[in-house]
């Protein structure tokens, strides 16, 4: 198994699976930030409890710089991740 999978994907510790009747309707000051193409991702992340996105989209990092939604790049999240 790939460590990520491991690790993440099939952790039910680490991992919440959300349905679409889970998701959250986005207030208008993330909605006007949020790329077209990201949209399910970002209201994804908007229903959980820590509003997190791991990502290798740094546009979509800048696009979300200010708004309730935590974006971390992927590498930097799993050196910090993996350091502990």
């Amino acid at each position: 198994m790939h460590f990520f999978q491991a690790m993440f994907i099939y952790n039910s510790e680490k991992v919440i699976k959300l349905v679409n009747s889970d998701l959250k309707d986005l207030p208008s000051e993330i909605l006007n930030e949020c790329p077209p193409e990201d949209l399910y991702l970002v209201k994804t992340a908007y229903s959980t409890e820590n509003k997190f996105i791991i990502t290798t989209d740094r546009k979509l990092l800048n696009d979300l710089e200010n708004t309730r939604i935590s974006v971390r790049l992927a590498d930097e999240f799993m050196a910090e991740y993996c350091s502990r």
